[in-house]
């Protein structure tokens, strides 16, 4: 099976997102469906092997925060209200 025609129609949709998620950013609305794994959860906490959870847990609030700027258009992580 040819999967080149999926792969090119989620790839624009990814692009869209992002572009979306830029352009409102600015404004700080939020697009989740770009980066909703940056709001801390069990169940993203279990996905994660042993040792990265570990190292994940020795990282600095400071290094986690340079990571949010570069990850999350909005440049920080979302609240529990967003």
């Amino acid at each position: 099976m040819d999967y080149q025609h999926t792969i090119e129609t989620l790839s624009r949709e990814v692009y869209q997102r992002l572009k979306l998620a830029v352009e409102l950013g600015k404004d700080m609305i939020r697009v989740n469906c770009l980066a909703s794994d940056t709001s801390p959860a069990r169940t993203t906490n279990a996905a994660l092997a042993a040792e990265d959870f570990e190292r994940l847990a020795e990282c600095a609030p400071e290094t986690m925060d340079e990571a949010m700027k570069i990850y999350v258009p909005q440049k920080r992580a979302p609240t529990v209200e967003e």
